[in-house]
């Protein structure tokens, strides 16, 4: 399961060090930990809710 889940964890790893050692701009691409934040943020105030269920309507052809 190690050698499996070796790519992701990698590809993981990369996306938090590359902007905080400078190999990437923090603007276009931030750590990983800054993205799974805000994720959290917008979860506790509902908008990321909102946001999947919109678009499982859309994908349903509910929405108008």
């Amino acid at each position: 399961m190690i050698i499996r889940s070796s790519g992701l964890l990698t590809f993981l790893a990369l996306w938090e060090i590359a902007p905080r050692w400078g190999w990437a701009d923090p603007q276009f691409l931030p750590p990983l930990s800054s993205v799974l934040k805000a994720a959290v943020v917008l979860w506790d105030d509902g908008f990321l809710m909102d946001f999947f269920w919109c678009y499982a309507d859309w994908g349903a052809g509910v929405v108008n």
